[in-house]
């Protein structure tokens, strides 16, 4: 066994709800229950108070409605939750009954209405276990029959239907579990499902064409380089449309439904993702305004292919644009400035394009613009657990500076949103880094910062670190490979602003954040833990060498892309320098890290590791476990009692003392 995959974990309390395969075997984790009963693991964790659970439950309970796509009648699929994980839902009309289709112990992912026959049917996607080997299947609601789609074993992703709703392409790791392949099936079960493209690689189905004999699939390589190749499923012959071109982005790709022509996204002109269309002499042009500085981060084409809506992403910003594709001439327009738009679709008789909506004060609902009178409809309105949306905090956007120069020699300006409590402070801070690398905090709906800020009067800033998606092509590259120390500067850089803020504790400040957001918090508890209070790390890298040799291997090459080859030797030695591992010993404040077992991509060994290089330290290290989850919490319970241990780790290491008069333990 590794140095670094060795863990002893002296006092375990066991929460029992369900059979398990045993999680600590072989592991060396003592335990004072049987394993094969236990959910959850806490180690170091104090047990759950009602106290907490009780203020803290309205803000989970935060209901939301992510739109999935329109049935034939006019009517939407809805993925929403009303026990414990996401199911799928149908809504008749605007805000009608959410009827629940599907009842699985693991959440929907995404379903789309599509054809049996002359009956419709719903596919939809679903996790197994939470090791993301998703999986597909088709029910019946008329018959009330489900029947899998694919192996049960598998990782199943990116699936897409045939104009006609007959054919169903997807991305599957069946041959080797390595390379994502292109396969296909018929929604009816009448041929088995067939791999059509196995060249190795990272590939994704796009779209049909419109006569289903073709496909558009991407290769993907990172964020920043894909390719798009054009598949004839007949033959199997396919074709890089773009061979000469430069390295680019190409996320999206749809052929119009009339002409044949295909559109498509990509940054391969400049900064930003923008819009395109490739005509039959092998021409690309600019669809709409190329200028301004924002990404194309959806777009869809109506079924009559007279329109085109368009969902832009302006530095955070949200908006949809819907133009009549011959006059270019706009029929339809909703900016938001705090939220965010997605998955624009229009209905089947194109006079309607329906998206998702999550903003501060709107936890995810469904609307729909109607095409030319431009009235919105609502066709959800998402529960806020009895609290009142109105006093809902909303964050403010924020620029500070770095350490290194920009333009004009001036510190370079790293993004974040602030929400404050009421009242003039100095409040305690706690620091959320998102994930990703390439994500972007925005301006949607965010439960944990609402709680923070509402009821332990707690400032919560959420930065949008070099390596970000949304300001351009340039500063989404700017943390790869041996750049990655940029990143944590631009969080140490956050937190010495935070210090200088009249309104805001300088002696209070915790770094959060999951995944990469862990790896961020591991790395301030490493490199500057002076400057910190304490570290909560959810599922977080904490050293890139065991990490790339051990995440799944169908990511593996992608995560090289962004991190660095740990197999030449000069980014090894790298990787292995900025690891929070390698710099445990300055370990010096609170630390808690929270990991599910089953986790794909960031194993559970990452955190163990890291528990117990700080234990060895003498730090208090708290130490959470869910035995049926993978990267993150999806399920409703879970998701409850990694916050309630949180705020209880606040209380303990955050708030005591605090100079604001605020509580210093929920309820006082």
């Amino acid at each position: 066994m590794s140095k670094y995959t060795t863990l002893l974990l002296p006092a375990v309390l066991l929460l029992a709800s369900c059979a398990t395969p045993d999680p600590n075997e072989g592991s060396g984790l003592a335990a004072s229950a049987p394993a094969a009963e236990a959910t959850l693991l806490l180690d170091g964790v104090p047990p759950p108070e009602a106290r907490i659970a009780t203020r803290l439950k309205p803000y989970l309970e935060a209901r939301a409605a992510s739109f999935l796509g329109w049935t034939a009648e006019g009517g939407v699929l809805v993925s929403t939750r009303f026990g414990s994980t996401a199911q799928l839902h149908h809504i008749a009309q605007p805000l009608g009954a959410r009827e629940q289709q599907t009842f699985l112990a693991e959440p929907v992912l995404w379903a789309a209405a599509a054809r049996q026959g002359e009956r419709e049917v719903w596919v939809y996607q679903h996790d197994m276990g939470g090791n993301e080997a998703f999986q597909l299947s088709v029910m019946d609601p008329l018959l009330a029959t489900t029947r899998l789609l694919t192996d049960g074993r598998s990782r199943n992703e990116r699936p897409i239907l045939s104009a006609d709703g007959r054919q169903l392409a997807w991305s599957s790791t069946a041959r080797n579990g390595r390379d994502s392949d292109i396969w296909i099936a018929p929604v009816d079960g009448s041929a088995a499902p067939r791999a059509v493209y196995t060249p190795g690689g990272s590939w994704y189905p796009l779209d049909f064409s419109p006569d289903g004999a073709r496909l558009l699939v991407q290769l993907y390589r990172s964020i920043t380089d894909s390719e798009l190749w054009e598949l004839e499923l007949a033959s199997g012959a396919a074709r890089n449309l773009f061979p000469d071109a430069a390295p680019a982005a190409r996320p999206m790709a749809r052929y119009h439904p009339t002409s044949g022509e295909i559109w498509l996204a990509s940054d391969y002109a400049g900064e930003w993702v923008k819009l395109y269309r490739f005509d039959a002499d092998r021409q690309l042009w600019p669809v709409g305004d190329a200028e301004r500085p924002f990404d194309v981060e959806g777009f869809a084409l109506s079924p009559d292919g007279a329109r085109v809506a368009v969902v832009t992403n302006d530095y955070g910003a949200s908006a949809l644009y819907v133009h009549e594709i011959e006059s270019w001439t706009e029929v339809g327009k909703l900016t938001i400035d705090h939220g965010v738009m997605f998955r624009p679709q229009f209905s089947a008789d194109s006079s309607q394009v329906a998206f998702g909506l999550s903003g501060p004060k709107t936890p995810g609902d469904v609307f729909s613009l109607t095409i030319p009178e431009q009235v919105l409809v609502r066709w959800t309105r998402g529960e806020v657990g009895g609290l009142p949306r109105e006093q809902f905090t909303e964050p403010t956007k924020r620029h500070y500076g770095a350490f290194d120069a920009g333009i004009f020699g001036l510190p370079r300006q790293v993004p974040f949103y602030i929400y404050l409590p009421a009242g003039e402070g100095p409040f305690p801070v706690v620091i959320v880094v998102h994930g990703g690398p390439e994500a972007q905090t925005r301006a949607n709906f965010d439960a944990w910062a609402q709680f923070l800020t509402r009821e332990l009067k707690v400032a919560v800033l959420e930065p949008n670190v070099r390596g970000s998606s949304g300001y351009g092509k340039t500063f989404l590259s700017e943390d790869n490979g041996l750049n990655r120390q940029k990143a944590v500067d631009d969080l140490r850089a956050l937190v010495g602003w935070a210090k200088a803020q009249p309104n805001l504790d300088p002696e209070r400040i915790v770094v959060s954040g999951g995944s990469y957001g862990g790896f961020m918090t591991l790395a301030a508890a490493t490199q500057f833990p002076e400057q910190i209070t304490a570290a909560v790390s959810t599922v977080g890298i904490s050293h890139f060498v065991t990490f790339l040799e051990s995440t799944s291997e169908y990511r593996r090459d992608l995560r090289r892309a962004e991190y660095g080859d740990e197999r030449i030797p000069e980014v090894r030695a790298f990787l292995e320098q900025i690891s929070p591992l390698t710099q445990a010993e300055r370990i010096s404040k609170p630390l808690f890290v929270l990991q599910g077992l089953n986790d794909p991509r960031v194993p559970v060994g990452e955190s163990r590791q890291i528990v117990a290089a700080a234990r060895a330290r003498g730090v208090p290290t708290w130490y959470f476990q869910a035995n049926n989850e993978g990267h993150g919490f999806r399920r409703q319970e879970n998701r409850e009692a990694a916050l309630i241990a949180t705020v209880q780790f606040f209380e303990a290491h955050l708030l005591k003392g605090r100079k604001d008069g605020g509580p210093e333990r929920l309820g006082d």
